[in-house]
C-alpha cells in the first residue's frame, strides 16, 4: 500500500473511532436525561443507536483495523505482535 493509500485508511479509520464515541455520548445523554426524570427519546433512535455500536465496529470497522493496520504491522515487525492481539481480542 502507497503512502497516500495508507494515510486515508488511517484517516477514515480515525473517522469511524469518532462516530462511534459520538454515538456512545448521545446515549450517555439519552440515559442521563431518563435518570433525571426527563423525557425518554424516540426508542427508534435509541435502537439505531445501539445497532450501530453493537453491528457496525464487527462487520465493518474491524476488518479495516485488521487489513490496513495490524496486517502491515506484523509484515514489518513481529515486536507488536502480542499487543495487536490484544486489541484484536477487544
Amino acid at each position: 500500500m502507497d503512502n497516500a493509500s495508507s494515510n486515508t485508511a488511517i484517516r477514515v479509520i480515525q473517522q469511524e473511532h469518532s462516530c462511534l464515541a459520538a454515538v456512545i455520548k448521545g446515549m450517555q445523554h439519552f440515559t442521563r436525561v431518563i435518570a433525571a426524570g426527563g423525557k425518554a427519546p424516540d426508542l427508534k433512535v435509541f435502537r439505531a443507536m445501539l445497532l450501530y455500536i453493537s453491528e457496525y465496529p464487527e462487520k465493518i470497522h474491524h476488518p479495516k483495523e485488521d487489513h490496513y493496520l495490524f496486517a502491515p504491522l506484523r509484515a514489518r515487525t513481529h515486536e507488536v505482535d502480542d499487543t495487536i492481539a490484544k486489541l484484536e481480542a477487544q
